[in-house]
């Protein structure tokens, strides 16, 4: 054997025993409560799962609150809290998923947001994160579920600001302040103007610094938490887009010290969105997972859909599959969301296909 092929060889050998050494972590996310109350945890890590993440808080207008103590807001039971005493003991990661805006059963209306809806204001059923008071509490319960003793939180993809939410009298105030001209409705929407531009900045400072400010407060409760953040599958391939609708940048996302970023490449929904064949989304697909890990590392984690919300049925697991095949090996985090009544043979099939 010549030195060329020998180095070839050696580059293989070492190349494998880096990704055996390094294997990837296959995470799944609960939605449904009655999905995830009484799920044999130990069960699914044994079947190869590393993560589970599960639903803190519901969402159901008035009959909503949160699954855990906190004196922040309303307590719908404490079922999150049952699971993470019932699991204390455990070999496996077990994460909260929380809200940060969407909390629509919130009685206290002075807290809401205004948005900008047809040419007209009103209040909007999010949180105003504008306003300190705000801010305050939110931070205030991410503290209260990092006392519990969880591995890790997930924050819900509400830490956004939409091109016609922000409209409170502080998120006016703001801009203005920050810009030096009046703070004027339709101006700060029509897209691309000075007004526009500046009012995207201003809004994911708001974003990427509250989102800072979550973590430091969550690791000073608990030095050891993991804190992740969803975020919208724009962001990684239409940037513009992801500015102007969502105020999500992911360089000022990487920029917060959050450990994980959840990039949501649901191939359906973008399909749909899009209104792309499956030939150009396969495409668009890669393009996103590539143009996201140039700037996440491997601080990425690529968050699958199995689950067609508005067809009402499971994605069939040969979809998946194709889909699975076009992540780059380097990607060492996948989560697949939402779990819902697909089965021990579907879940294992999703597994082995991510591990491949």
């Amino acid at each position: 054997m010549n030195l060329k092929n020998g180095i070839l060889v050696f580059s293989l050998f070492f190349s494998l025993l880096v990704m055996n050494l390094f294997p990837r972590e296959i995470e799944l996310q609960f939605h449904e409560v009655k999905e995830y109350y009484d799920p044999d945890f130990k069960k699914l890590h044994n079947a190869g799962f590393d993560k589970i993440i599960v639903r803190s808080f519901l969402s159901n207008g008035k009959y909503g609150g949160l699954l855990f103590e906190n004196d922040s807001f309303r307590i719908a039971y404490p079922g999150f809290s049952n699971i993470i005493k019932k699991n204390r003991k455990r070999k496996f990661e077990l994460w909260g998923w929380l809200i940060t805006r969407n909390y629509n059963w919130f009685e206290n209306n002075k807290l809401y947001d205004t948005g900008f809806i047809k040419g007209e204001k009103q209040r909007i059923r999010k949180l105003d994160l504008f306003d300190p008071k705000v801010r305050k509490l939110v931070i205030g319960v991410f503290k209260s579920m990092a006392e519990l003793g969880v591995d890790g939180i997930l924050i819900q993809d509400d830490l956004s600001i939409k091109s016609n939410e922000g409209f409170s009298n502080i998120g006016m105030k703001t801009f203005s302040d920050a810009s030096g001209v009046p703070a004027k409705e339709k101006l700060m929407m029509d897209s691309g103007s000075p007004y526009n531009l500046k009012w995207i900045k201003i809004k994911k400072k708001i974003i990427n610094e509250f989102l800072a400010e979550i973590v430091r407060e969550c690791k000073f409760v608990n030095p050891a938490i993991k804190i992740g953040v969803n975020v919208f599958y724009e962001a990684s391939i239409q940037k513009k887009n992801s500015n102007e609708w969502h105020s999500q940048d992911l360089a000022g996302i990487a920029g917060t010290g959050v450990d994980l970023i959840y990039l949501m490449m649901y191939h359906r929904q973008m399909k749909k969105e899009l209104k792309l064949g499956s030939g150009k989304i396969k495409i668009l697909f890669s393009e996103g997972i590539e143009n996201a890990y140039k700037i996440a590392g491997d601080r990425l984690v690529l968050k699958l859909e199995t689950y067609d919300w508005n067809k009402g049925e499971i994605i069939p697991l040969k979809e998946m599959v194709e889909f699975i095949d076009l992540i780059p090996s380097r990607i060492k985090r996948i989560c697949f969301t939402p779990v819902k009544n697909a089965g021990e043979r579907y879940l294992n099939g999703l597994r082995k296909a991510a591990e491949n």
